[in-house]
């Protein structure tokens, strides 16, 4: 199971917009539930538009990577995927 790490759009995102268009995910190594953020096409996060929760745990996926998470990868961002 993924776990968005974003409940509103970026403040960056034209009114109308339907959110961002890729996000990157970290995947749990140990069967937990992993994450995923909003990011440019180019995997570029935004962390000044994430919620502190967000940002605290964008920072620590990216800390543990090879311990607790997989390399993240770059996905188009799904909104029927389910949580």
């Amino acid at each position: 199971m993924m776990r968005r790490e974003h409940d509103r759009l970026p403040a960056a995102a034209p009114p109308g917009s339907a959110g961002p268009a890729f996000e990157v995910r970290y995947a749990a190594l140990n069967g937990g539930a992993g994450l995923s953020f909003p990011c440019s096409a180019d995997g570029r996060v935004d962390v000044e538009h994430l919620t502190d929760r967000a940002r605290a745990n964008y920072l620590r996926a990216r800390t543990l990577v090879g311990r607790d998470y997989c390399a993240p990868e770059i996905c188009a961002a799904s909104p029927d995927d389910p949580l």
